[in-house]
């Protein structure tokens, strides 16, 4: 059962899908629809730079862009919105709300340091020692938050 005041780590995916800076809008469209979302972390070697939605690439191909043409670092957000793992869910929530995006780039500081887990920077979506970088979407919050007032509401009946 997930509640709002449970951490975002509890919802996030910490292996985000990702592209580079020079993948075209083609490459791009091709690994969401491979992926299943509409959602890309844009990576320069082992650092996040920016996210690339579905919403870019519409503009960009409203505007005119060639998709063999125009790649993600032309059409890419780089005023990356950002949440703690620690955050409670109604937080990002939130935040999602009042910005009006549908996805949030997660940072869980505590991630594993101690050897047991992966080494820091190895995985595409990690910044630098003990910092994973993952993704958090609206359906991610809203799935287990509706399971459990659905299971709520049948237990009270």
């Amino acid at each position: 059962m997930v509640l709002p005041d449970d951490p975002v780590r509890s919802v996030a995916a910490f292996d985000p899908l990702t592209a580079t800076p020079h993948d075209t809008l083609r490459e791009l469209c091709a690994r969401m629809t491979e992926g299943g979302c509409g959602f890309l972390l844009v990576v320069k070697p082992g650092a996040p730079a920016a996210v690339v939605t579905e919403r870019d690439i519409v503009r960009a191909i409203g505007e005119g862009a060639e998709i063999d043409d125009v790649w993600a670092t032309d059409v890419m957000t780089r005023e990356v919105l950002e949440i703690s793992a620690d955050a409670p869910i109604s937080e990002a929530a939130r935040l999602m709300m009042t910005a009006g995006v549908r996805h949030l780039v997660v940072r869980d500081d505590a991630a594993d340091t101690d050897g047991a887990g992966e080494e820091a920077g190895d995985a595409e979506g990690e910044e630098a020692a003990g910092e994973r970088v993952g993704v958090v979407s609206i359906r991610d919050i809203l799935e287990p938050l509706l399971e459990t007032v659905e299971a709520a509401l049948a237990r009270d009946s």
